[in-house]
Order: structure tokens, then C-alpha cells, then sequence
């Protein structure tokens, strides 16, 4: 009799135990949201890069209430983060990578009016980026996939500026294929009457050229 109530005990204690250093491991490894957003805030890129890996790590675990939260915050990043040319991995650069994942199809707004932000990457050793790489706007739009798609032929063909079109053809092509996207923008082309727009599409498809 001794012997079982020793037994229980001890196996009680264990438990005991185990469940709270699992507790303090859980709230170990959720970092609250505000030191979240500083480290992605902060000039240490190494540290941003692992406050995104933590919220998308964690996303299943929070609330509505603080994905809202998150988003808010991206939002702002991106908003007052005003130059054409930022750093790779920087905060403005993570913010946007964030958004289809704290967004969804609600970040197409935000992610079409920063399609001209271009990162670089010399910062950190690379002396040209490639592709998408460059332009995280594109490069998060591209990530949405088919929801994308509409809006971005849509910017394409309002926008005469060059880098526009050619991230928005880029954009196409990663969702659609190279071949995909020519078909789209030649039969839109062909049934184009209004000049400018003929004109932005003309360009367009002169990169799949």
C-alpha cells in the first residue's frame, strides 16, 4: 500500500513537473507581439528575420485580435517607411513578406501601391538580386497567387512607368507561366481600344520578348 501511494506521489510530482517546464517552454518561445514588431523595427536584420519565422510560426496559436494587431503593425511599417529604394530585410522589406500571410486577399491594396519599392542587397554581400527578389510587393503578390491576378493586369495596364510593368508581367508569369501570361496580355491587346492602355500592354508584353 505504502509502496503504490509513493508510487503515486512521485508520478504526480512528475507530472507536475513536466507540465510546467512545457508551460514555460510555450511562453518562452511566443515572444509578445510588441517585442515582435521591434526586433522587425530595429536595424538588427538577423533578428528581424526571426521575429517573422516566430509569427508565422506561432500564427495558428493567436488570437483574431492580435493577427489584427500584427497586421496594424505591418501596415504602419509599410506606410512610413516612404523610400523607392530600401534595404534588403529590412523592416519595411519583412513587413511587406508578411502580408498575405496576416492579410490574405486583404492585402492587395497595400501590396499593389508598393509595387515600385525595389530592395538592395549590397548591404549584405549580394551585388544584384534577381527576379521578384528585388520587389517584395511583387514578390508577396505573386505569393497570393490567383487572387492576384486580376488586380495586377489591372496596375499593368494603368501604369506607364517601367518598373511597374515589368514587376506586374513578372508577377503574371510566376502565377500563370511565361507562356500563361503572353496568352493573357496578347488577347487583352487585341481587344484593347483605349490608346494608353494599348500602349501599357504593348510594353508589357515586350518583356516576354
Amino acid at each position: 500500500m505504502k509502496q503504490k501511494l509513493v508510487l503515486a506521489i512521485a508520478t504526480s510530482v512528475i507530472i507536475g513537473v513536466w507540465s510546467t517546464i512545457s508551460q514555460g517552454e510555450t511562453a518562452d518561445s511566443r515572444l509578445p507581439i510588441d517585442e515582435w514588431m521591434q526586433a522587425i523595427k530595429g536595424t538588427n536584420w538577423y533578428k528581424g528575420i526571426e521575429a517573422r519565422n516566430h509569427i508565422l510560426a506561432e500564427w495558428a496559436h493567436l488570437t483574431e485580435q492580435q493577427r489584427q494587431e500584427l497586421a496594424d503593425a505591418c501596415e504602419s511599417i509599410v506606410r512610413d517607411a516612404r523610400y523607392d529604394i530600401g534595404v534588403w530585410l529590412g523592416p519595411k522589406h519583412i513587413a511587406l513578406s508578411l502580408l498575405p500571410d496576416l492579410k490574405g486577399e486583404r492585402a492587395l491594396g497595400m501590396l499593389l501601391d508598393n509595387l515600385g519599392y525595389r530592395v538592395d542587397a549590397r548591404a549584405i554581400g549580394y551585388n544584384k538580386l534577381h527576379g521578384l527578389s528585388e520587389w517584395p510587393a511583387g514578390e508577396s503578390l505573386a505569393k497570393l497567387g490567383k487572387p492576384s491576378i486580376t488586380p495586377t493586369f489591372e496596375k499593368l495596364k494603368q501604369s506607364n512607368d517601367p518598373n511597374i510593368q515589368k514587376v506586374c508581367v513578372m508577377i503574371l508569369c510566376q502565377i500563370l507561366t511565361r507562356h500563361g501570361a503572353r496568352e493573357m496580355l496578347g488577347k487583352a491587346l487585341e481587344k484593347e481600344v483605349a490608346l494608353e492602355a494599348k500602349s501599357n500592354l504593348q510594353a508589357a508584353l515586350s518583356y516576354l520578348d
